[in-house]
């Protein structure tokens, strides 16, 4: 066997582990989250705060609680296809199966009141189940569409909002 043979076969054998480790449908209660940090190379200010995502049957139920966003303002909130919050280039677009039709994502967003703070909650449908959105970059976009905070999506430690 090949040097190159064996990394496939190990690289291939650690992705299958993994697979099997992970809950492929959830269940009631299964939920993802993401603590939100500055995006990837930018210089604009970034709202802080936590994103928590529910998964009901074929649809998604995302709870947002930022706070440092523009006041009165609104912007959006998407799961992306990358899965890191370290490279911009690799953050990709967003998340959303083809067979929707359309991008779903385009009108999930946040609002925010007076002072910033914006909390709430939203349902969509991305074609996308809990063990596929593990691990994705959870992107905030300002009311402009630029990409002002991210934040990876892993197991929610008490799996609620």
């Amino acid at each position: 066997m090949t040097t190159i043979s064996l990394t496939r076969t190990l690289t291939a054998s650690a992705i299958l582990i993994s697979a099997a480790l992970l809950p492929v449908h959830a269940t009631a209660g299964d939920a993802l989250s993401a603590d939100l940090g500055k995006y990837p190379g930018s210089t604009l200010a970034a709202p802080t705060g936590h994103v928590s995502v529910k998964f009901h049957q074929n649809k998604l139920s995302v709870a947002y609680d930022l706070e440092k966003t523009t006041p009165s303002s609104s912007g959006g909130v998407h799961i992306h296809t990358g899965s890191t919050c370290s490279d911009a280039e690799k953050v990709g677009g967003h998340y959303w199966s083809p067979d929707l039709g359309e991008d779903t994502w385009k009108k999930a967003t946040w609002n925010s009141d007076e002072q910033g703070k914006a909390k709430g909650e939203l349902t969509i449908q991305t074609g996308y189940d809990y063990a596929q959105n593990l691990s994705h970059a959870l992107v905030i976009h300002d009311s402009e569409g630029r990409r002002i905070a991210c934040g990876l999506l892993g197991v929610a430690p008490n799996s609620g909002y």
